[in-house]
């Protein structure tokens, strides 16, 4: 509504019919709703100070960082360039089947894409470190690309997730912990394909945490 300065968490809890939002220059605080199945854009008063918006996704007033993300959005996204950071939970339920991250992300939240249909994840060469539980729960992620400069793989990063195939730009073989690598899904080291940079495979296969893979190919 017009004149309206906050907008709570939950505001628009559950409302599946929902399918575009215009934020009024008056808002300088909002908090997201879960449940707005058919929410495919967000969008703001040219007049507001606080919030703008990029594609249909809400962000903070300078670009650098996502606020709320439409979950009913749907294909392939590419985050700006001037996203610096990700929130925890921010692609949480979403419609978006890849997601491409530009150089210039440094961090992304714990379970950023907690419970989504993405198929396919392109990191960042600017990204050292993911959180923990970044991908649980996406029971369509296939293919993940990590950077080159990826130095820690977290608890439960990959778990739910029926991946086929992880590429890792890292000439060194990134930290893991003993509890990486655990998913719910059966045979996921014997079934998942690493791929390191060529010459890296013997670097990648003498790693205690990396050994668990059946299959390392240096092909990138």
């Amino acid at each position: 509504p017009i004149g309206a300065v906050r907008i709570d968490k939950e505001a628009f809890n559950g409302c599946t019919a929902l399918h575009s939002i215009t934020i009024p220059a008056s808002v300088s605080q909002i908090l997201p709703s879960a449940g707005c199945t058919s929410l495919e854009r967000i969008d703001v008063s040219a007049a507001n100070e606080h919030y703008t918006s990029i594609d249909g996704v809400l962000m903070s007033g300078d670009g650098s960082s996502i606020v709320w993300f439409p979950m009913g959005k749907k294909g392939e996204y590419k985050l700006p360039q001037t996203v610096k950071q990700v929130s925890d939970y921010a692609f949480r339920d979403c419609n978006i089947e890849k997601f491409v991250f530009a150089d210039g992300l440094t961090a992304i939240g714990q379970c950023a894409f907690y419970n989504s249909k993405v198929k396919e994840v392109v990191l960042p060469s600017t990204l050292k470190q993911l959180p923990s539980g970044l991908f649980q729960k996406c029971s369509s992620l296939t293919t993940v690309r990590l950077g080159n400069a990826i130095e820690l793989l977290p608890e439960y990063v990959f778990d739910g997730c029926p991946i086929s195939d992880i590429y890792i730009s890292a000439p060194v073989p990134p930290v893991c912990y003993s509890n990486t690598f655990a998913t719910t899904i059966s045979n996921f080291t014997s079934t998942c394909c690493v791929h390191v940079p060529r010459g890296r495979k013997a670097y990648y296969r003498a790693n205690k945490q990396w050994a668990v893979f059946e299959t390392i190919v240096d092909d990138i």
